[in-house]
């Protein structure tokens, strides 16, 4: 069941984070007795918050001022991930660093479909894992004209690891390009799939005919 905040917080109110039961979590049974005990407070702390309940039951319960438990929430908890969505409960471990990851620009797609332009270059230089994992599974591709069958479901499979490894990343419930496009980028995948393959198959040649 989906607990939203009551409270209004900048940069989490009117988002999916409101949602505090969705916020990425870890194991915490790897921590220290300690940092367990002050991070279990902390979560407590900020969820009675969001919740609504009274800051001075709060306080008497947890030893937490609104000021604290307010920064927590915003200068940690709704921080941007480098794995694409906000760090959560992770943000609360006691000595964790949070390194806040600079997005780009959001891009809009308007309703024909327009201003992706760069989207996908874009999106492969924000995520240099997802490009080097899509390189490698690009280079299995069958490049002959007699597998055209086996070409064809090859591109599809990398377009929909393509698309879960982005889903992993928060991209989707995000809106994110391109899952606010019709296809879910689809034919600029593949575009680029062809693209590469053309490229790697003139290499190829290039070094046969040069070790003849």
């Amino acid at each position: 069941m989906a607990s939203e905040s009551t409270r209004h917080i900048k940069g989490l109110s009117d988002t999916i984070w409101a949602d505090f039961t969705i916020w990425p979590g870890f194991d915490e049974a790897s921590l220290a007795p300690d940092k367990l005990a002050k991070f279990l407070n902390r979560k407590e702390a900020i969820k009675a918050y969001l919740s609504g309940s009274k800051v001075a039951a709060i306080r008497k319960e947890y030893g937490i001022s609104e000021p604290q438990i307010y920064r927590l929430i915003t200068e940690r908890c709704i921080c941007d991930h480098p794995d694409g969505q906000i760090y959560g409960w992770r943000a609360l471990v006691p000595q964790s660093r949070i390194v806040q990851f600079k997005r780009r620009t959001p891009i809009v797609i308007n309703q024909w479909g327009h201003g992706a332009v760069g989207a996908f270059q874009t999106l492969l230089d924000t995520y240099p894992d997802v490009r080097e994992a899509l390189h490698k599974k690009i280079l299995k591709v069958p490049n002959t004209r007699k597998k055209l069958g086996m070409l064809s479901i090859s591109k599809r499979s990398i377009w929909l690891w393509f698309l879960q490894s982005l889903r992993d990343r928060g991209l989707e419930i995000k809106g994110e390009w391109p899952f606010n496009t019709k296809t879910n980028g689809y034919h600029s995948i593949i575009k680029y799939i062809d693209k590469r393959t053309d490229n790697l198959c003139v290499a190829q040649e290039i070094w046969r005919l040069g070790n003849r």
